[in-house]
């Protein structure tokens, strides 16, 4: 009985230090210390492989739990925004560039989470969508990227490397990853948007 407690909290656990590792990796790309600069980009890396493991822990030992659905979404969200707002305050991206997707985005989130939440709360649990799988998976490419931005600028700033040359096209690329990640994005929201319409029309 013990254990399988301990084998429910685990993917939580899991779950609240990823979204404690934001606040560790904002600290540490804020530095001037090459070591912390580092750091960062070894906690981001371990934060999105915690996102694959809770959630394959949860399901490999059968304690996959609407609690547990919620958490990881929720964190999911807080990882993002989190970091993508560093990157703003920091000078990494643009808001300018991205204020259009951001907008969508934030949209999008709102409005699906009001319609999980509603349809949860009528006892109906709705699986996340391949096309939101993939939405994340960008995310994160995204994300990886703005790091690594962040970690030449510092050399730049440092005059530490001659492979800062690469700053300009990684930011180019990364905008065009987060803009397909928003595609999926409206394309995941539309079938939650669908769904919630026709149970509306079927119980009325």
């Amino acid at each position: 009985m013990c254990n399988l407690i301990i084998l429910k909290l685990i993917p939580n656990i899991i779950s609240i230090l990823r979204a404690l590792s934001i606040i560790l990796i904002c600290c540490a790309l804020s530095t001037e210390n090459i070591v912390w600069q580092w750091f960062a980009q070894v906690i981001f890396i371990l934060a999105v492989f915690s996102d694959f493991l809770d959630g394959y822990l949860a399901r490999r030992y059968g304690v996959v739990s609407a609690l547990g659905k919620v958490l990881d979404a929720t964190v999911d969200k807080l990882f993002f925004f989190g970091l993508l707002l560093y990157f703003l305050s920091s000078g990494v991206f643009s808001l300018k560039i991205l204020g259009i997707f951001l907008l969508l985005h934030l949209i999008r989130d709102i409005s699906v989470t009001a319609i999980r939440c509603t349809l949860l709360n009528r006892g109906i649990e709705l699986n996340v969508l391949s096309t939101g799988q993939i939405k994340t998976v960008f995310q994160f490419i995204f994300l990886f990227l703005g790091m690594v931005i962040s970690l030449l600028e510092f050399y730049l700033i440092q005059e530490l490397s001659a492979v800062t040359h690469w700053i300009e096209p990684l930011t180019l690329c990364a905008y065009y990853i987060y803009g397909l990640s928003i595609i999926f994005s409206l394309i995941s929201g539309y079938s939650y948007l669908k769904f919630y319409a026709n149970y509306h029309a079927n119980k009325v």
